[in-house]
């Protein structure tokens, strides 16, 4: 009895020897190939150290979203051909927890490194449909994602983005109500935004928005503003100056330093304006405009030229204003003027203060701003002389009336 329970028991271990090395999971297919069992556990190093990134400040690339697609991809491949350490995808081995995801993106590529090391020693592409050559690709396919990261990575470009969107916030969010931007602001926000462009075109992208700011003082007064503003985009000039390479990207670096220094160019033109020959015309407009519409000579009667002069003056204020420069004085607000009783005077006067206001605007050289504001305004100008001596000519001609 006790013999025919040994031999069963013998029995019973023949049929699960037997069973282990013919069944699926114990396969000679595993055995002939443990190198891919490296590569997995360096996998999941590498997998590990790109996703689990302890830098909070550190915003995640989509070229490291890549490389964690690709080693998923090299996995599923090694799992598919029953080779399978089955262990979690975070089951990894002990990795140098780097506080820096720049400094964990260079351990992953050594991970994948060996990675590459342990699938090299497979020599036969022709098992599992080409698990080498397939596993391969995908490898190289992470490294070059994260290659990319760590060749583009420009600390001083990513600060630089902060602060030029802080710039363009001061810039553009103005609590004052009474005026608004003026073409030179509006010009250094287009500096600006092409500032950024050209940035994040070089793949240098901290994914924020361009509302996105550093914690600043919302200041009241445009002016302080502007002003604030300058600061920024110097500190964003002086972090790209330090980046020694400027043929990184097609000379980045000057292209960028340019757009910036057009952009506190304009802003200076905003804070202080170059066009003050027009404020000294609105004055002159405005006094032209008062001696034609007040009249203190109750015996007048009012020509229609008259209406269409001061129709004239009121376009070209109106013209000046919508380019934003405009000194906040109301319509009936002129300089002293000598209060003829005579209306016939008073268009005199006017057409002096008319002509004082096209030589103001004469001295703008530049006709490009604002769409040829200059000789627009100049236009409007000679309409209302033309109109007021028409009345003239007819008031020492009264034959010819």
């Amino acid at each position: 009895m006790k013999k025919n329970k040994i031999l069963f028991a013998l029995s019973l271990g023949a049929i699960f020897f037997l069973t282990a090395f013919t069944s699926p999971i114990f396969g000679q297919e595993e055995n002939e190939h443990p190198a891919f069992f490296l590569a997995l556990s360096d996998l999941k190093a590498a997998r590990w150290l790109i996703e689990h990134c302890p830098e909070t400040t550190w915003r995640k690339t989509k070229e490291e979203t890549e490389a964690i697609q690709w080693i998923d991809n090299a996995i599923f491949k090694i799992n598919m051909a029953n080779i399978d350490d089955n262990l979690g995808i975070n089951d990894h081995i002990s990795v140098e927890e780097h506080p820096k995801q720049m400094d964990r993106l260079r351990e992953a590529i050594h991970y994948l490194n060996r990675a590459t090391a342990d699938v090299n020693i497979e020599l036969d592409n022709s098992y599992a449909d080409g698990l080498h050559d397939n596993t391969m690709g995908y490898i190289n396919l992470a490294i070059s994602s994260i290659d990319r990261v760590l060749n583009n990575f420009h600390p001083n470009y990513l600060a630089a983005l902060s602060h030029l969107r802080t710039a363009r916030w001061l810039i553009e969010q103005r609590p004052e109500t009474a005026t608004k931007n003026t073409f030179d602001e509006n010009d250094a926000i287009r500096q600006i935004d092409a500032t950024i462009e050209k940035i994040k075109n070089a793949s240098i992208d901290d994914q924020k928005d361009i509302r996105d700011h550093d914690p600043i003082d919302e200041l009241p007064l445009q002016v302080d503003r502007l002003n604030k503003a300058v600061d920024y985009l110097n500190k964003a000039s002086s972090l790209i100056s330090k980046d020694e390479d400027n043929a990184f990207a097609g000379g980045l670096r000057n292209q960028v330093l340019g757009h910036i220094h057009s952009a506190i160019g304009s802003i200076n033109s905003a804070s202080t304006p170059v066009h003050l020959n027009y404020l000294l015309a609105l004055s002159n407009l405005r006094a032209a405009r008062w001696l034609i519409d007040y009249r203190p000579e109750t015996s007048w009667q009012k020509r229609k030229e008259e209406d269409e002069a001061i129709q004239q003056i009121d376009g070209t204020l109106n013209r000046i204003k919508s380019a934003s420069y405009d000194d906040g004085k109301g319509i009936s607000a002129h300089v002293p003027v000598d209060e003829h009783p005579k209306q016939i005077d008073r268009l005199k006067e006017a057409v002096e203060f008319l002509n004082k206001a096209s030589a103001d605007i004469s001295n703008e050289p530049d006709n490009e701003f604002v769409g040829g504001l200059r000789n627009q305004s100049l236009q409007n100008i000679r309409v209302a002389i033309n109109a007021l001596n028409k009345v003239l000519g007819s008031a020492n001609n009264p034959a010819g009336k």
